[in-house]
């Protein structure tokens, strides 16, 4: 995977394209385990048509209840991530696309996060009226990704993860341990201006 990610970046967008990059990525994993090619190819074209499907991916505990909390003030929600083409099947398959009013991947942006290009592009895609960077607010879990390359964009960013809970880069005010705990925050905080300055997610 850090291979391909080096040699061909962003799925291979700009090279060999994204299912022949995933199909690589499975057929050198399993070098050392299927003797066959043909074998090894049919392996990673299955993988790759079953992780379209929800079947696959789990949900976060309270990922439903905070994206309805949020949905629920009339903010505009939109997600932002380093994914492929898929992720659009993937959302609709888990019923979680009807909170979003965009999805913009990193394959369709042709840049990844944390690269402001990206983060501009979704400021266009809201289609929010004169929107300022410093009303956007992205929410993820890895650091470079989700708090410092937004913040460094003027985004305002949360992060959402159990290990990171004492990082210097991060304000500590910043990061929550889970969803639910983010949510309690939002609900708690009634005049947060998160929810009521921040229109986008």
């Amino acid at each position: 995977y850090k291979q391909m990610s080096q040699s061909h970046p962003n799925f291979g967008k700009a090279s060999i394209g994204w299912e022949k990059w995933w199909e690589t990525v499975v057929t050198k994993s399993l070098e050392d385990y299927v003797w066959s090619p043909s074998k090894a190819c049919e392996i990673s074209k299955g993988l790759i048509d079953s992780y379209k499907t929800g079947d696959n991916w789990v949900l976060n505990v309270g990922c439903e209840e905070i994206l309805s909390l949020l949905k629920s003030t009339g903010i505009t929600i939109g997600v932002v991530s380093n994914f492929d083409p898929r992720l659009e099947d993937v959302l609709k398959d888990k019923k979680l696309d009807k909170y979003f009013d965009f999805i913009l991947t990193s394959y369709a942006a042709n840049c990844m996060k944390p690269d402001p290009k990206i983060f501009d592009q979704a400021l266009i895609l809201s289609k929010i009226n004169n929107i300022t960077k410093q009303e956007a607010l992205h929410i993820g879990d890895d650091i470079e990704n989700d708090y410092i390359g937004p913040k460094s964009s003027g985004w305002q960013a949360l992060l959402v993860s159990e290990k990171e809970t004492s990082v210097t880069k991060v304000d500590k005010n910043h990061i929550f341990k889970s969803l639910k705990d983010l949510q309690s925050f939002f609900m708690s905080h009634t005049n947060c201006t998160f929810i009521h300055s921040t229109k986008e997610v």
